[in-house]
Order: structure tokens, then C-alpha cells, then sequence
């Protein structure tokens, strides 16, 4: 009965701790999210990560091809349960313990971080709701005349190894958790393709996979972006900008290169759709070069094919292109603002 009463006492003391972690995540608080963020979120993501580096194969890519062999064996399980009241027990122990367990890493790594205060606020960089054609134009060119092809692309561990020194520098200069020891493990099969992905940081995992298939020029964009998230920024387009300062703080063209490339990239997907007529003159004003290496990302879209009325409206530029133009404008600032960025 003793040993019952302490088993339960532990239950609900983990039940209480998750309720909390859940009140935190979702009653979006942006310091308390933050102070979570930094006082476990950051060790634990370093933590998982070192877990998942001391495996030689991709565990994400395992978890996703075991899945539906999972939910499979769960059916006799469940039926085999219904017999008895102690079998119904230890199946409901089987199936909610590693659930809750899960659910309880994803809260710490990735839920806390999506309600922490906004990167614009963390860097006081002053974002303007709608820049003028002239600002995206510029920004654009500036992106071009950064993204010009090295000799060649580093494979996937010089990336790597690059990017941790880069991150470093960056978690130093701004003041984030940099997680420099993220795994970073290919595919074997072409499945993060077929769920639309070139990478991917599996936050209860701690790794970041890369799909066999994307090309040399985005792999280090991909990895750099995943590397982001990694160190804390849950928030897609946040990742893309501190992608992009870490590899303007390395001072290295392969990093630079590769990244704005791939931040001009998604400047054209959003161009495309939201105004056509900046589109025609970004991707005139491309290099070969950036040409050549967003096309085999596949990321030179058709661009004008949006009905014509798009144009006279107000383009609804993505949260990437507005912190981008941003960071141009403090950049490019006589008034000594750019100081604070870089």
C-alpha cells in the first residue's frame, strides 16, 4: 500500500509539473516563456542533442517509418486489454507514459519558444507593417550581391563545423543559448521529401535531418535555418533572420553565400504571389549564379501569374521579408544604428 501511495504521489506531482509547463506555454507570457526557455529549454535541447549524436542513424527518420508499425500493434494491444481491469491498466501505462513524456519535451523545446518576446524586440529593430518597393528592390539587390557562388559548397560536416563557430559567436553577441552540439544526420530514404521538407529539427529528438536529395547550394541555407531553431527560435521566419546574422558574423562566403540565397528565395515565393510587378524586376536583377543555384532548389517560381489586381492592392509580404528589409534598412543607416545589429 506504501509503495501504491508513493507511485501516486509521483503521478500527480508530474501531472501538477505538466499542467504548469502547458499554462505557461499557451498563456503566452513572453518573459515567463523566455525565463523557461533559458533556464531548461536551452540545457535540455543541448542535451538531446548530444543523446542524438552518440546514434549513428537518423532517430527522426526511425520515429516517422516506425509510426504507423506503432499505431498497428496498439490495435491487438487494446483489444487484449478489454479482458481485464490490470491488462487495461499497464496497456494505458504503455501508450500514455511515452506520450506524456513527449508531450512534455515538446512543451520545453518548442512550445515555450513560440511565445517568447518577438525577435524584433529581443534586437530593437523597429519593423515596418508594409516597406515600400523601392525597400524590397534594395533588399533584394543587397541579397543578390551577397549570394554570389563560392568554387564549391562544403559538404555536410564542414557546413556543419562552420556553423557552430558561427552560432557561437551570434548566441555571444545577441545573448541566446546557441546549441552547437546539434546532431545533424542525412536521410537514407526520400521521405522528408515526400512530407515537403529539406530539413528538419525534431525538437523532442535534439537532431537535425537532412533530405538526401536537397541540393549542394541549399544544404548549408537548410542547415543553417534548422540550426536556429536548435538554439531556441521556434518561429520559422525568426529562424531565417538569425540564420542570416549568424552567417553575416562569420565573415565566411560559403556561409553568407549560401544563406542569402536561400533568404532571396523566399523573397521570390512571396513576390510572386503577393506582387508581381516587384518580382519582374527582383529576378531580372539576379545573378547567374543565384540563378542557377535557386533553381536547383527549385525555389524560382513563376512569378506574374497572380491575377493582375494583386498589384494595385497592398502586397501581404511574409514576416521573412519584413524582417529582412529591416535588418537591410538598420544596416544600410548612416545614423550609426547598424552598430547595435552587427
Amino acid at each position: 500500500m506504501q509503495k501504491r501511495s508513493r507511485w501516486g504521489r509521483s503521478a500527480l506531482l508530474f501531472l501538477l509539473l505538466s499542467l504548469l509547463l502547458l499554462y505557461i506555454a499557451f498563456t503566452r507570457i513572453p518573459l515567463l516563456a523566455l525565463g523557461v526557455d533559458r533556464l531548461v529549454g536551452a540545457p535540455l535541447r543541448t542535451a538531446l542533442s548530444r543523446v542524438a549524436g552518440a546514434v549513428s542513424f537518423s532517430l527522426t527518420e526511425w520515429l516517422l517509418l516506425s509510426l504507423p508499425l506503432v499505431v498497428l500493434l496498439s490495435i491487438p494491444l487494446a483489444l487484449f486489454s478489454a479482458r481485464s481491469r490490470a491488462a487495461t491498466r499497464r496497456a494505458v501505462a504503455i501508450l500514455l507514459v511515452p506520450a506524456v513524456c513527449v508531450a512534455g519535451l515538446y512543451v520545453l523545446t518548442f512550445a515555450t519558444g513560440r511565445h517568447t518576446p518577438p525577435i524584433e524586440e529581443r534586437l530593437a529593430l523597429p519593423v515596418a507593417p508594409s516597406p515600400t518597393g523601392e525597400e524590397v528592390i534594395a533588399t533584394a539587390t543587397w541579397l543578390t550581391s551577397l549570394s554570389k557562388a563560392p568554387p564549391s559548397y562544403p559538404g555536410d560536416r564542414e557546413a556543419e563545423a562552420l556553423l557552430c563557430r558561427a552560432y557561437t559567436a551570434a548566441g555571444e553577441r545577441y545573448g541566446f543559448f546557441a546549441n552547437t552540439a546539434v546532431a545533424v544526420k542525412p536521410t537514407a530514404t526520400p521521405l522528408l521529401l515526400r512530407l515537403g521538407y529539406f530539413g528538419l529539427y525534431a525538437f523532442p529528438l535534439g537532431e537535425v535531418t537532412l533530405a538526401s536529395e536537397c541540393p549542394p547550394s541549399s544544404r548549408t541555407f537548410t542547415l543553417a535555418h534548422e540550426m536556429a531553431h536548435a538554439s531556441g527560435f521556434a518561429r520559422e521566419e525568426e529562424a531565417d533572420l538569425v540564420a542570416l546574422l549568424a552567417a553575416l558574423l562569420s565573415y565566411d562566403p560559403y556561409l553568407i553565400s549560401s544563406v542569402a540565397e536561400g533568404i532571396l528565395g523566399r523573397f521570390l515565393s512571396c513576390l510572386a504571389v503577393d506582387a508581381p510587378a516587384l518580382w519582374r524586376q527582383v529576378s531580372g536583377g539576379l545573378s547567374d549564379a543565384a540563378r542557377e543555384g535557386l533553381s536547383r532548389a527549385g525555389e524560382v517560381y513563376e512569378g506574374g501569374q497572380a491575377a493582375e489586381a494583386l498589384a494595385a492592392e497592398a502586397p501581404d509580404y511574409s514576416r521573412t521579408v519584413l524582417l529582412t528589409v529591416a535588418l537591410y534598412r538598420r544596416l544600410s543607416s548612416q545614423e550609426g544604428g547598424g552598430a547595435s545589429i552587427l
